[in-house]
């Protein structure tokens, strides 16, 4: 964790005009229980980090976007009474072309967030192997 506080220590004096966006990234190395922060983001640079190897470099890097994103869209979807869906859950079958299956697109759209969100660390995992083998 050191490292990752020098390293937005680091970045605050290079442009200290991101001081809220290296914030956000440091919030995020952290798992943090406060009752008064937003309890729909969660930490994901740690895990990042601890299954894959992958160290986001700024507030800005895609796969804590595609994160943020989806944990912020899943959870408007999952609120009571946020869609028709969730009180009538036969609604669910209803082609998302359909008129006010909203929600489908925003599911799908939420699906395809995840899906990059896992994407990103995947591939720098292959190329890191890749990198080794050829290495060795």
């Amino acid at each position: 964790m050191y490292t990752t506080i020098n390293d937005m220590l680091k970045n605050l004096l290079q442009t200290p005009d991101n001081f809220l966006g290296l914030i956000r990234l440091c919030a995020r190395l952290f798992i943090e229980n406060c009752p008064l922060t937003e309890s729909y983001r969660f930490s994901v640079s740690v895990p990042l980090m601890l299954m894959y190897g992958y160290r986001p470099e700024s507030y800005d890097d895609p796969a804590i976007v595609a994160a943020d994103h989806s944990t912020e869209e899943g959870f408007r979807l999952y609120l009571p009474g946020a869609t028709l869906a969730n009180l009538f859950p036969i609604l669910l079958h209803v082609p998302s072309w359909f008129p006010g299956a909203e929600f489908k697109r925003k599911g799908n759209k939420v699906k395809a967030l995840v899906e990059e969100t896992k994407r990103i660390p995947r591939e720098h995992v292959k190329k890191e192997f890749v990198r080794y083998v050829l290495r060795v």
